[in-house]
């Protein structure tokens, strides 16, 4: 028959092992249970370790020192009589107890129930929590874990006391600080991603960026277009001059012979000029050599001439009939 009394106060811890679920005789056991629950509201607990593991006895949270002491409290009706239940350690002074830290039994200890204060016990599977904590394996010839379970943090779910608020957090854990960086000064390099003029640091060092490289060979291959255009460019021009020299020398050309062919033009005026006053003056010759033939008498040359045949000398008036000539028998 359980003769225990009815929990008033709950409170959640959350270990690297897993959760705790806490009931808390508040009404019994009012100061010390106030103290707990209001070290848990502060997170003080928060950042300690199960750091001590009596095997089939208890494990204990640490505390380097009790900083508030609280009286022995006794209640008829709860007993260290079975394990998974929570109790005050004992300060320096066996009469007084402290909540800095707590314990968790593992078995019936009826020889605490004398110096330290219950006020409260392990429910539901929370307890698995508790057996794996104490199942931590040990450093030799020790009660202190190779492996120490922490906690993490801590809610109070049910306070019981009204007048309980969260006090400034002075058990939390710090976050690291920073490392201080040296006084070492640090080399400085330039990096170069625009179109600057290229310049060197103090220490005469430049690092350009794979950026600035690519960006400087299409400088170079957009150079290399140009002059490649340029020359196209130039080599049209050239053959245009070449051209208009040809042109100019073919209207030099045209030029000479339309000359040369005007002075042969003038020659041939002149010439035919010449010729037309020859023929006038040939034709005037032989007309008057005629006339002064026809006035003198034919004499012919018989050693010369072949026999004399009347019919065939013809004055200058006579015509010859063609007929006549084609139907005349000459003498053999």
């Amino acid at each position: 028959m359980n003769l225990e009394p009815a929990t008033s106060a709950r409170v959640a811890i959350d270990t690297t092992a897993g959760k705790l679920s806490i009931e808390i005789w508040a009404k019994e056991v009012p100061e010390t249970a106030r103290e707990f629950l209001q070290n848990c509201l502060d997170q003080k607990y928060v950042g300690q370790d199960f750091s001590r593991i009596s095997k089939d006895f208890l494990i204990q949270t640490n505390c380097n020192e009790a900083k508030y002491e609280l009286p022995h409290e006794k209640f008829s009706r709860l007993k260290f009589n079975r394990r998974g239940l929570v109790g005050a350690v004992s300060s320096n002074n066996s009469s007084k107890n402290t909540v800095d830290s707590f314990f968790i039994t593992q078995r019936e200890t009826p020889e605490l129930n004398a110096e330290h204060t219950l006020f409260g016990k392990i429910v539901g599977d929370t307890f698995y929590t508790v057996v794996r904590i104490h199942d931590g394996e040990l450093k030799p010839d020790s009660e202190c874990p190779l492996y120490p379970v922490r906690i993490k943090s801590t809610v109070v779910e049910i306070k019981y006391f009204d007048d309980l608020v969260p006090n400034v957090k002075e058990n939390v854990e710090k976050p690291q600080e920073k490392p201080v960086k040296s006084s070492k000064k640090v080399k400085k390099v330039k990096l170069d991603y625009g179109d600057e003029e290229e310049g060197e640091d103090e220490d005469g060092f430049k690092m350009k960026s794979i950026f600035d490289l690519k960006k400087k060979d299409v400088k170079q291959e957009k150079s290399t277009d140009e002059s490649i255009d340029q020359k196209v460019v130039d080599e049209p021009q050239a053959k245009g001059d070449e051209t208009s020299i040809i042109d100019n020398k073919e209207s030099t050309v045209t030029d000479e012979s339309t000359k040369d062919a005007s002075l042969s033009k003038d020659g041939n005026e002149s010439r035919s000029e010449s010729e037309s006053g020859s023929e006038s003056g040939s034709e005037s010759g032989s007309e008057s050599g005629s006339e002064s033939e026809s006035d003198e008498p034919i004499i012919r040359d018989p050693t010369i001439d072949s026999d004399y045949d009347e019919f065939l000398d013809l004055t200058s008036e006579e015509e010859i009939d063609q007929e006549i000539i084609l139907n005349h028998t000459f003498n053999a």
